[in-house]
Protein backbone atom coordinates (compact mmCIF):
# COMPACT_ATOMS: atom_id res chain seq x y z
CA UNK A 1 0.00 0.00 0.00
CA UNK A 2 1.08 3.70 -0.33
CA UNK A 3 1.77 6.05 2.18
CA UNK A 4 -1.67 7.91 1.78
CA UNK A 5 -3.01 4.33 1.58
CA UNK A 6 -1.83 3.50 4.99
CA UNK A 7 -2.58 6.59 6.41
CA UNK A 8 -6.26 6.84 5.29
CA UNK A 9 -6.33 3.18 6.73
CA UNK A 10 -6.34 5.17 10.33
CA UNK A 11 -8.68 7.96 9.58
CA UNK A 12 -11.62 5.90 10.98
CA UNK A 13 -10.15 5.65 14.39
CA UNK A 14 -8.49 9.48 14.75
CA UNK A 15 -11.94 10.69 16.65
CA UNK A 16 -11.02 8.28 19.24
CA UNK A 17 -7.90 10.92 19.76
CA UNK A 18 -9.82 13.62 19.67
CA UNK A 19 -10.88 15.87 22.25
CA UNK A 20 -13.52 18.34 21.82
CA UNK A 21 -11.33 20.93 20.37
CA UNK A 22 -10.30 19.01 17.18
CA UNK A 23 -13.54 16.99 16.36
CA UNK A 24 -15.40 19.84 14.72
CA UNK A 25 -12.12 21.08 13.66
CA UNK A 26 -11.26 18.68 11.44
CA UNK A 27 -14.51 16.60 10.67
CA UNK A 28 -14.52 17.04 7.06
CA UNK A 29 -11.48 16.58 4.00
CA UNK A 30 -10.76 20.52 4.12
CA UNK A 31 -7.28 19.40 5.53
CA UNK A 32 -6.58 17.85 2.38
CA UNK A 33 -6.12 21.20 1.23
CA UNK A 34 -2.51 22.58 1.98
CA UNK A 35 -3.28 26.20 0.95
CA UNK A 36 -5.61 26.12 4.38
CA UNK A 37 -5.59 27.83 7.83
CA UNK A 38 -6.56 24.98 10.29
CA UNK A 39 -5.67 25.40 13.02
CA UNK A 40 -2.02 23.11 13.32
CA UNK A 41 0.21 25.91 12.35
CA UNK A 42 0.36 28.12 9.23
CA UNK A 43 1.84 28.48 5.77
CA UNK A 44 2.92 31.56 4.41
CA UNK A 45 3.57 32.18 0.65
CA UNK A 46 6.71 34.63 0.47
CA UNK A 47 5.89 37.71 -1.69
CA UNK A 48 8.42 40.85 -1.92
CA UNK A 49 5.22 43.01 0.24
CA UNK A 50 4.31 40.19 2.29
CA UNK A 51 8.00 39.83 3.50
CA UNK A 52 8.20 43.01 3.70
CA UNK A 53 4.91 43.52 6.35
CA UNK A 54 5.73 40.69 8.39
CA UNK A 55 9.65 41.30 8.85
CA UNK A 56 8.58 45.11 10.44
CA UNK A 57 5.90 43.53 12.75
CA UNK A 58 8.34 40.64 14.03
CA UNK A 59 11.13 42.98 14.75
CA UNK A 60 8.22 45.47 17.01
CA UNK A 61 7.74 42.32 18.89
CA UNK A 62 11.24 40.40 18.95
CA UNK A 63 13.90 42.75 17.94
CA UNK A 64 16.80 41.91 16.08
CA UNK A 65 18.65 39.31 17.88
CA UNK A 66 17.21 36.18 16.18
CA UNK A 67 16.99 37.16 12.52
CA UNK A 68 20.65 37.08 12.97
CA UNK A 69 21.19 33.75 14.40
CA UNK A 70 22.35 30.26 12.75
CA UNK A 71 18.50 29.18 13.34
CA UNK A 72 17.23 31.43 10.78
CA UNK A 73 19.38 31.38 8.53
CA UNK A 74 18.98 27.37 8.05
CA UNK A 75 15.19 28.16 8.39
CA UNK A 76 14.95 30.90 5.45
CA UNK A 77 17.19 28.64 2.90
CA UNK A 78 14.99 25.61 4.12
CA UNK A 79 11.87 27.71 3.15
CA UNK A 80 12.92 29.10 -0.23
CA UNK A 81 12.01 25.44 -1.86
CA UNK A 82 8.61 25.93 -0.56
CA UNK A 83 8.97 29.47 -1.64
CA UNK A 84 7.82 30.19 1.90
CA UNK A 85 8.40 32.92 4.02
CA UNK A 86 9.26 32.69 8.17
CA UNK A 87 5.47 33.75 10.15
CA UNK A 88 5.14 33.86 12.98
CA UNK A 89 4.31 30.13 13.78
CA UNK A 90 8.06 29.87 12.60
CA UNK A 91 9.95 31.98 14.96
CA UNK A 92 8.45 30.89 17.44
CA UNK A 93 9.99 27.38 16.19
CA UNK A 94 13.26 28.93 15.43
CA UNK A 95 13.59 30.31 19.04
CA UNK A 96 13.14 26.78 20.61
CA UNK A 97 15.58 25.62 18.50
CA UNK A 98 18.06 28.09 19.69
CA UNK A 99 17.37 27.01 23.38
CA UNK A 100 17.39 23.66 22.53
CA UNK A 101 21.11 23.82 20.95
CA UNK A 102 22.35 26.28 24.31
CA UNK A 103 20.86 23.81 26.80
CA UNK A 104 21.88 20.10 25.48
CA UNK A 105 25.08 19.93 24.16
CA UNK A 106 25.65 16.36 23.29
CA UNK A 107 24.24 15.25 19.65
CA UNK A 108 20.96 14.72 18.59
CA UNK A 109 20.59 11.82 16.35
CA UNK A 110 16.80 11.46 16.85
CA UNK A 111 13.41 13.34 17.58
CA UNK A 112 9.91 12.65 17.95
CA UNK A 113 7.34 15.47 17.84
CA UNK A 114 4.00 14.78 19.12
CA UNK A 115 1.83 17.10 17.42
CA UNK A 116 3.48 19.03 14.62
CA UNK A 117 1.88 21.05 11.32
CA UNK A 118 2.43 22.64 8.15
CA UNK A 119 5.81 20.98 8.92
CA UNK A 120 6.85 23.58 10.95
CA UNK A 121 8.96 21.52 13.00
CA UNK A 122 10.43 19.23 10.41
CA UNK A 123 11.34 21.71 8.62
CA UNK A 124 13.66 22.85 11.72
CA UNK A 125 14.80 19.38 12.10
CA UNK A 126 15.49 18.91 8.61
CA UNK A 127 17.54 22.39 7.75
CA UNK A 128 18.82 22.07 11.70
CA UNK A 129 19.77 18.55 12.43
CA UNK A 130 19.83 16.45 8.73
CA UNK A 131 21.01 13.76 10.26
CA UNK A 132 18.75 12.89 12.54
CA UNK A 133 15.68 10.39 12.40
CA UNK A 134 12.67 11.83 13.15
CA UNK A 135 9.40 10.67 14.61
CA UNK A 136 6.27 12.51 13.77
CA UNK A 137 2.88 11.47 16.08
CA UNK A 138 -0.41 13.16 14.67
CA UNK A 139 -3.98 12.78 14.06
CA UNK A 140 -4.37 11.21 10.62
CA UNK A 141 -5.82 13.77 9.00
CA UNK A 142 -2.76 16.02 9.78
CA UNK A 143 -0.12 13.25 9.36
CA UNK A 144 -1.52 12.97 5.65
CA UNK A 145 -1.59 16.96 5.47
CA UNK A 146 2.34 17.06 6.48
CA UNK A 147 2.65 14.25 4.17
CA UNK A 148 1.05 16.22 0.74
CA UNK A 149 3.29 19.66 1.54
CA UNK A 150 6.56 17.16 1.72
CA UNK A 151 5.42 15.65 -1.51
CA UNK A 152 4.12 19.18 -3.24
CA UNK A 153 7.43 20.59 -2.68
CA UNK A 154 9.52 17.47 -2.99
CA UNK A 155 11.07 17.65 0.31
CA UNK A 156 11.08 13.58 0.62
CA UNK A 157 11.02 10.86 -1.52
CA UNK A 158 8.64 8.05 -0.32
CA UNK A 159 11.45 5.79 0.27
CA UNK A 160 12.56 8.14 2.90
CA UNK A 161 9.25 7.95 4.38
CA UNK A 162 7.35 5.05 6.31
CA UNK A 163 4.33 4.64 8.18
CA UNK A 164 4.61 2.87 11.05
CA UNK A 165 2.07 0.17 11.53
CA UNK A 166 4.35 -2.38 13.29
CA UNK A 167 8.01 -2.38 15.08
CA UNK A 168 9.81 -4.18 12.36
CA UNK A 169 8.47 -0.40 10.72
CA UNK A 170 11.25 1.65 13.19
CA UNK A 171 13.66 -0.86 12.14
CA UNK A 172 13.74 0.36 8.18
CA UNK A 173 17.44 1.98 7.58
CA UNK A 174 16.47 3.94 5.08
CA UNK A 175 14.16 5.80 6.42
CA UNK A 176 14.25 9.69 7.27
CA UNK A 177 10.70 10.50 8.81
CA UNK A 178 8.47 7.96 10.37
CA UNK A 179 4.84 8.90 10.50
CA UNK A 180 3.06 7.80 13.53
CA UNK A 181 -0.80 7.37 13.67
CA UNK A 182 -1.95 7.73 17.69
CA UNK A 183 -3.25 4.16 17.61
CA UNK A 184 0.65 2.70 17.56
CA UNK A 185 2.38 5.83 19.40
CA UNK A 186 3.26 3.18 22.05
CA UNK A 187 5.45 1.05 19.55
CA UNK A 188 7.88 3.74 20.13
CA UNK A 189 8.17 2.73 24.43
CA UNK A 190 12.05 2.22 25.04
CA UNK A 191 13.13 3.20 21.57
CA UNK A 192 15.50 5.48 22.76
CA UNK A 193 14.33 8.60 21.45
CA UNK A 194 17.30 11.58 22.45
CA UNK A 195 14.22 14.38 22.58
CA UNK A 196 10.42 14.13 22.08
CA UNK A 197 9.23 17.97 21.35
CA UNK A 198 5.20 18.49 22.19
CA UNK A 199 4.52 22.38 20.97
CA UNK A 200 1.08 24.04 21.67
CA UNK A 201 -0.75 20.45 21.44
CA UNK A 202 -0.80 19.35 24.63
CA UNK A 203 -3.34 21.79 25.53
CA UNK A 204 -5.58 20.41 22.96
CA UNK A 205 -5.29 16.94 23.73
CA UNK A 206 -7.21 14.22 26.30
CA UNK A 207 -6.03 14.27 29.34
CA UNK A 208 -5.57 9.98 29.07
CA UNK A 209 -3.76 10.61 25.56
CA UNK A 210 -1.14 13.16 27.64
CA UNK A 211 -0.26 10.81 30.29
CA UNK A 212 0.14 7.95 27.58
CA UNK A 213 2.58 10.19 25.81
CA UNK A 214 4.91 11.15 28.93
CA UNK A 215 4.75 7.39 29.74
CA UNK A 216 6.58 6.86 26.06
CA UNK A 217 9.11 9.50 27.21
CA UNK A 218 10.04 7.88 30.43
CA UNK A 219 10.29 5.02 28.90
CA UNK A 220 13.15 6.25 26.10
CA UNK A 221 15.04 8.37 29.84
CA UNK A 222 14.64 11.23 26.95
CA UNK A 223 14.58 14.65 27.06
CA UNK A 224 11.28 16.38 26.63
CA UNK A 225 10.80 19.88 25.75
CA UNK A 226 7.09 21.40 25.50
CA UNK A 227 5.39 24.85 25.51
CA UNK A 228 2.06 25.37 26.34
CA UNK A 229 -0.62 27.57 27.55
CA UNK A 230 -0.61 27.31 31.67
CA UNK A 231 -4.90 26.70 31.35
CA UNK A 232 -6.88 26.43 28.82
CA UNK A 233 -10.48 25.31 28.39
CA UNK A 234 -11.78 23.15 25.80
CA UNK A 235 -14.96 23.48 24.14
CA UNK A 236 -16.47 20.79 26.23
CA UNK A 237 -15.27 21.71 29.48
CA UNK A 238 -12.42 20.01 29.48
CA UNK A 239 -9.58 22.06 32.22
CA UNK A 240 -5.87 21.46 30.98
CA UNK A 241 -3.30 22.80 33.36
CA UNK A 242 0.18 22.73 32.55
CA UNK A 243 1.41 22.51 36.39
CA UNK A 244 -0.81 18.70 36.31
CA UNK A 245 0.84 17.48 33.44
CA UNK A 246 2.53 13.86 35.01
CA UNK A 247 5.89 15.21 35.23
CA UNK A 248 7.15 12.56 37.45
CA UNK A 249 10.67 12.65 38.79
CA UNK A 250 12.55 14.21 35.70
CA UNK A 251 15.44 16.47 36.30
CA UNK A 252 14.20 20.48 35.47
CA UNK A 253 16.64 21.89 33.34
CA UNK A 254 14.41 25.14 32.86
CA UNK A 255 10.77 25.23 33.80
CA UNK A 256 9.15 28.94 33.52
CA UNK A 257 6.97 31.03 31.42
CA UNK A 258 7.72 31.42 27.74
CA UNK A 259 9.81 34.89 27.08
CA UNK A 260 8.98 34.71 23.45
CA UNK A 261 5.00 33.72 23.25
CA UNK A 262 3.42 36.78 24.82
CA UNK A 263 2.25 38.94 21.99
CA UNK A 264 1.84 38.07 18.19
CA UNK A 265 0.58 40.16 15.45
CA UNK A 266 -1.92 40.90 12.50
CA UNK A 267 -2.21 43.21 9.81
CA UNK A 268 -5.50 44.85 11.28
CA UNK A 269 -5.27 47.80 13.04
CA UNK A 270 -3.92 47.56 16.59
CA UNK A 271 -1.51 45.31 15.12
CA UNK A 272 0.01 43.80 17.77
CA UNK A 273 -2.19 41.31 20.82
CA UNK A 274 -1.72 39.83 23.62
CA UNK A 275 -2.27 36.02 23.51
CA UNK A 276 -5.00 34.53 25.55
CA UNK A 277 -3.11 33.26 28.32
CA UNK A 278 0.51 32.75 29.39
CA UNK A 279 2.42 30.24 27.94
CA UNK A 280 4.85 27.84 30.02
CA UNK A 281 7.52 25.79 28.81
CA UNK A 282 10.36 23.47 29.64
CA UNK A 283 13.16 21.25 29.34
CA UNK A 284 12.75 18.13 31.41
CA UNK A 285 15.50 15.18 31.56
CA UNK A 286 14.69 11.95 32.40
CA UNK A 287 17.81 10.09 31.46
Amino acid sequence: MSILQKLNYYLKKSNEYKSSFWIDRLDNERYLDTKKFLGFGSFTKNNFISNFLHKILQKKIYGNEIFKSEEYRKYKNFFKKQNRLINIDNIQHIYFFRKINENIKHKINSACVIGDGKINFLSGMLSIYPEAKIYSINLSEVLIHDYLILKKYNILKDENISVVEKVEDLKKTNIKLFLIPPDNAHLLKDYNIDLFVNFSSFQEMKFSDIKNYFDIIKSNKSYLYTCNRYHKILPAGEILKFADYPWGNGSKIFFEKCEWITKYYSFKYPFFYDYDGDHWHCLISYK
